[in-house]
Formats: structure tokens, sequence, C-alpha cells
């Protein structure tokens, strides 16, 4: 009988050990935890809810056909989350946030990658080499970085013009791009000062990104009548994208042209009588230089023979003298013809 119940107590303690054993092994699974990466929504509770993200680094990658990113137009780029081994992990389901090392880009704002992947896209201003990098917004030392170069252009090289109150003068400008950038470049002048005008011939420039030849770009200015005399500098912009690069050019001012004196020619010339003269006339300005354009002209003459509205003279018949006259804006000019 004692023999029995002893036998019976080393079943039932067989029993329990086993039955202790069976339960161990899960616990055992879940306190080792899951492979980096390879579950979601590990604990889930009323307290708290913990996702794994996964991921050892971030690889980007610029698609830019040229090479480069052209200053002010967006450039698409992919974000690939990647394991220690290098192959994409696909279980990553992270938020990203992006920066760049002057802060000049316009960025996507924070956002999640889907099976661990991602496309965006980024604008620069600022020319040369540039860095971009992508950081787990919880977990920073998931991260990944790329180097790309920023092209752009510049305008400028303008020659002085001058001109004068109310009238227009020509110039021309160059614009330049810079490491082969590849863009169309609009002109423009939106900060003349009042009553200023430009034109711009060609209006826009494409650079196609296989050379960095200058561009020659005509810019016709018209300065309003009440402008000031001297030295005035004005700035207008080439346009591509985003990007806005400025040139300046100057252009003195001269005060506008106004009729002091006509000169008729040929000067005292001898006719016979009854034959013609033909007479012409050039009106001057205050600074001594030709109008353009010329004043018509009224004609008129103070002795025998006619003059024709054209002045064409035609002798008398009796000899002596005749003064030829050209008027124009209340201005005049004489000649003596003298007829033998």
């Amino acid at each position: 009988m004692k023999q029995l119940q002893m036998r019976g107590q080393l079943i039932v303690m067989a029993l329990a050990a086993a039955t202790a054993m069976t339960v161990a092994k899960p616990a055992t699974a879940l306190s080792n935890g899951p492979s980096p990466g390879a579950i979601s929504g590990l604990v889930n509770s009323s307290l708290k809810s913990v996702s794994f993200i996964g991921g050892d680094h971030f690889v980007i990658t610029p698609n830019l056909p040229s090479g480069n990113a052209s200053a002010g137009h967006p450039f698409p780029f992919t974000v690939t989350a990647k394991t220690s081994g290098g192959s994409t992990d696909t279980s990553y389901n992270g938020t990203v946030d992006f920066s760049d090392t002057d802060g000049g880009a316009t960025l996507p704002p924070p956002s999640p990658l889907v099976n661990g992947t991602g496309s965006f896209n980024a604008t620069d201003l600022n020319l040369g080499r540039e860095t971009l990098t992508a950081t787990d917004s919880v977990t920073p030392s998931i991260t990944g970085s790329v180097l790309y170069n920023v092209v752009g252009y510049s305008v400028g090289g303008a020659v002085p013009a001058v001109v004068q109150q109310g009238n227009v003068t020509s110039t021309t400008a160059t614009v330049t791009p810079q490491r082969n950038y590849l863009g169309t470049i609009t002109l423009s002048a939106p900060s003349l000062p009042s009553g200023w005008t430009a034109q711009f011939s060609p209006p826009s420039v494409t650079e196609t990104g296989s050379n960095d030849t200058a561009a020659s770009v005509t810019m016709l200015i018209r300065a309003p009548s009440n402008a000031p005399t001297g030295p005035t500098v004005l700035t207008f912009e080439g346009t591509s994208g985003t990007a806005v690069f400025t040139g300046t050019v100057t252009v003195t001012v001269k005060a506008s042209s106004v009729p002091t004196s006509i000169v008729v020619t040929p000067t005292n010339p001898t006719v016979s009588p009854s034959a013609t003269q033909q007479f012409s006339a050039t009106a001057y300005d205050q600074n001594g230089v030709a109008l353009s354009p010329q004043p018509s002209f009224t004609w008129s003459k103070a002795g025998d023979g006619t003059i024709s509205a054209s002045g064409l003279y035609t002798a008398g018949t009796a000899s002596g003298s005749c003064t030829v006259t050209a008027m124009a804006d209340r201005i005049s000019g004489s000649t003596t013809v003298t007829v033998p």
C-alpha cells in the first residue's frame, strides 16, 4: 500500500514537471523576440501600442538624367529602407524626415515609406554641391544621405546705354548657363522705376544642358519723358521654374531733344534767272545734335522767284537776291540766293 502511494506521488510529480516544461516553451520563444523587421504590431494593449519599424539604413537615389539638379526645378528621388545586409526591408513602415546641408531646398514634409520605399521631389535654389539626408523620425540612427550637384545660370553682362528722355535705346545682355544647366530661362524687368519699360528679344533662352555657351539677348529700353538726367541702374531678371537670378544695366539719361537751330543748304547759292535750286533743311537740338526724326519744315521766300512746299526754288527773270527760309517748331533758318 505504501509502495503504491509512493508510486502515485512519483507519477503526480512527473506530470507536474512535464506540464511546467510544456508551458515554458512559448514563454521562452516570446522572451527571445522576433528577428528585426519580422513582425509589426508586436504588442497591443489598453496601455500602449508598439510598432516595430525595422530597417538598418536608408539609400537615397536621385533621378537626374543629366547628372545634375537644375536650380529652381523639382527633381525626383527615391528613399529605400535597407537591412544591414543591403536588401530592401519591405517591412519598414516608419516616417522619414528630410533635410539638406544649407536649408535652401524645398523638401517633402515628414512622410512614411510603403513596403520600405517611397518616391518624392525636392527643389533647390543654391548652386553647388548639396547633401540630401533622410532620417527616421523616431530612430535617428536609421538614416542615409546622398551628395548631388545643383547647376544654374547667370544673367548680366549688359552693355551700358544712353537714352534721351522719352526715347528708346537698345543694348545687349547675356544669359550664361553654369555646369551644363538644363531649362528655359524667361527674361523680364518687373521692378523698373515708374514710366520705364523694357522688352527682350528673344524673350526666353532654352539651355539644353550640353554646354555652357552664353546666349545674347537684345534689350529695348524706353525712358519716360520726365526721367531724371544722369545714370540710372535698372534691374532685370532671368526666371526658370522657381529660380530667379538678376542682372543690372546702367542707362545714362540725357535731356530730351529740343530743336534750337535750323540750317538750310546749300548756303548762299547763285542761281541763274528762271533756273531752279533744291534746298534742304536740318534741325539741331540744344547739344548740336541733329534731331531724329527730323521735323516737317515750312518753306517761304522773301524776294523774286517762287519756293515750293518741298523747298524747290525757281529764280525770277530779273537779277537780284532772295531769302529762302525753313521753319519748324517756331525755329527758323535761312539762306540767301543771288540771281546774276
